[in-house]
């Protein structure tokens, strides 16, 4: 019997090789060359060939993701732009500038709708709820740094006291929306049917500068100097932190996947890591950029991820669909695993 498991046991561990969840091809399958001071932020369009990229330089350049040029610049804007965001039918485009106002470009037309009234200071993100109807901008100044805008009529529908916003993320079925605090190590959490303050999270991670929702329970994943860490939206209860990999550099960008399951992480060295958000293990490394990661987008359908940096470079990646895998344990450990599943039979 002990021979029959030993030869068991050496068939399986033979038979099994290393499975990636997800498949992104080693090599960008473009890489846009931009000018001197764009690429602050980035968005796709969500047809994923078009990429809107802010610049210092006072515009927006509109990029053919395939062919890599430039097809249109956006020059309504009198200060450095550093925010960008499509609405999720394609149909707007909404940046932020450096003297704290937005502006909302028709997409088709490639003119600017209206400006809106004034933050205090620079724009640091602008997201719009899944659904399209209501958009959040976000400021470093003073006052009303959270701002809650109707898309149809352009009306403010609230202004909160938020602290120096860095990043904010609607939840997938739009019914909380986080904004991670610059300068405290803090995340609030606010309902968006009663605009209430729900959680302030204290996630103990100097500048926080990256929030984003995860799967269907609303959890939340946030980031930043020195950290990178799993919380419960809803009730604000702390889940777990990320393994010792992901904190060893600062993260600065993060983005989920539509099938609210891989997560790309962008990092102070330029990596961009991908994390299976089931099991909690690191599956990818691109490895291109030699600065620091300014942002990283999906598209609508998944399959395409994009990343900036600040060497002026955006790399646009193909990204496979998740399969299951077989057996979700390290290497290292298959054959005292295996082994105990024999002893078991």
């Amino acid at each position: 019997m002990r021979i029959i498991k030993t030869i068991i046991l050496t068939f399986l561990i033979g038979s099994i090789t290393p499975l990636s969840l997800t498949v992104a091809q080693e090599q960008p399958r473009t890489i846009i060359e931009l000018p001197r001071w764009s690429g602050y932020d980035i968005d796709l369009h969500p047809d994923g060939e078009i990429l809107a990229s802010a610049s210092l330089d006072n515009v927006i350049h509109l990029i053919n993701t395939n062919t890599a040029k430039i097809t249109h610049e956006l020059e309504e804007h009198e200060k450095g732009v550093e925010s960008v965001a499509f609405s999720p039918d394609g149909k707007l485009l909404v940046s932020g500038d450096q003297s704290g106002f937005n502006i909302i470009w028709n997409t088709e037309t490639k003119r600017d709708i209206k400006k809106l009234d004034k933050h205090a200071w620079v724009i640091k993100d602008i997201v719009f709820s899944p659904n399209g109807k209501i958009v959040a901008t976000g400021d470093w100044g003073w006052g009303d740094t959270l701002r809650i805008w109707d898309t149809t009529t352009w009306e403010l529908i609230k202004g909160i006291q938020a602290g120096k916003v860095d990043d904010i993320a609607f939840s997938f079925d739009g019914s909380l929306i986080a904004a991670g605090v610059l300068d405290t190590g803090l995340v609030n959490i606010w309902d968006t049917e009663t605009w209430e303050l729900k959680h302030t999270l204290d996630i103990g991670i100097p500048h926080v500068l990256a929030v984003s929702f995860i799967g269907t329970e609303r959890q939340l994943v946030c980031g930043g100097e020195v950290g990178l860490q799993v919380w419960d939206g809803e009730t604000g209860q702390f889940i777990q932190d990320f393994p010792r990999e992901a904190l060893n550099n600062a993260v600065r960008t993060i983005a989920i996947n539509p099938d609210r399951r891989l997560l790309a992480v962008g990092r102070n060295d330029g990596n961009i890591q991908l994390w299976d958000m089931k099991s909690m293990k690191r599956i990818d490394t691109l490895e291109l950029h030699f600065g620091r990661a300014h942002t990283v987008v999906f598209s609508s359908d998944g399959k395409t991820l994009a990343s900036a940096a600040n060497e002026q470079r955006i790399a646009i990646w193909n990204v496979e669909p998740f399969s299951d895998p077989v057996m979700p344990v390290n290497p290292k450990h298959k054959a005292s695993v295996l082994w105990a599943d024999i002893k078991n039979k």
